[in-house]
């Protein structure tokens, strides 16, 4: 079953054309990995497909089949994105002082499923069991959904006083990309797209984070588009098709051997 079908997509951003064509189909529980040199348009595609406003579409169309019927993607506004599925961590997550990770996973996963009652706000200096009293007020299934994270954390080597910390404020490279992670896993996305997940990490959190990837992917048979650089993290994920994208088009695609030569040869002189 399809998830995704990307047809002849082309982009501009600040009136300069940054995808010229791309074309891909991505079925259920399949990865597809995006490799390319850094302004080939990688992170731009994953931007229009989560529906950033500074990309303009100037042509083609994006079917998106969360449940089976053919959403047309460009003309569903961000948060409707979100609501039916789909997913992007981000290449450098931002910082937000006074909001924990817990009160900002909780109040994104009320967004989602449409409850959305929770109004918390964290400020520098709100208490901790403060914050979490008044949402715990407002959701009673907040106990369960603790527990889950608690278990979501122990797939990805974190330990449950991780959630009480300041949303990426002071978080590592690697604890930045196991939060984008996590995220995924509470918001339980259709579509995935994980912009460069793999930067920034040592090789240890690298394969702790492919393989709660690969996990999440197993069990939820979701879709997964996924920007690197590098091949390592493919080594850990069952890809089904490598697209190498260059100056907004995808000039070449192949197996994992594709990603392969890339690392050994360079992106002109690699072969699918």
């Amino acid at each position: 079953m399809k998830i995704l079908k990307i047809e002849n997509l082309k982009v501009s951003v600040e009136g300069r054309q940054i995808l010229g064509g791309v074309s891909m189909e991505i079925g259920a529980g399949q990865t597809v990995a995006i490799m390319g040199p850094n302004g080939s348009g990688k992170s731009t595609l994953a931007l229009t497909l989560a529906g950033h406003p500074k990309c303009q579409i100037t042509g083609g169309r994006v079917g998106y089949f969360p449940d089976g019927a053919r959403l047309d993607l460009l003309k569903l506004k961000p948060w409707e994105r979100a609501r039916k599925g789909v997913f992007l961590a981000f290449q450098n997550p931002v910082e937000v002082e006074g909001v924990s990770a817990l009160a900002f996973l909780w109040r994104a996963v009320g967004a989602i499923r449409g409850r959305d009652r929770v109004t918390f706000v964290g400020r520098a200096g709100t208490e901790e069991k403060k914050a979490l009293r008044r949402i715990e007020e407002n959701m009673t299934s907040f106990g369960e959904f603790r527990d889950r994270l608690g278990i979501y954390c122990g797939r990805l080597g974190l330990s449950e006083d991780f959630l009480k910390r300041g949303l990426n404020v002071g978080f590592s490279g690697g604890e930045r990309k196991k939060f984008e992670v996590l995220q995924m896993m509470a918001l339980a996305p259709r579509l995935v797209i994980l912009d460069e997940i793999d930067s920034g990490t040592d090789v240890d959190a690298m394969r702790g984070i492919a393989l709660a990837i690969k996990e999440y992917l197993d069990e939820e048979k979701a879709a997964a588009v996924i920007i690197t650089h590098y091949n390592r993290i493919l080594k850990y994920l069952p890809v089904a098709a490598v697209h190498v994208l260059k100056a907004g088009r995808i000039v070449k695609s192949g197996g994992t051997g594709l990603a392969d030569g890339i690392e050994r040869f360079g992106f002109d002189k690699a072969r699918g």
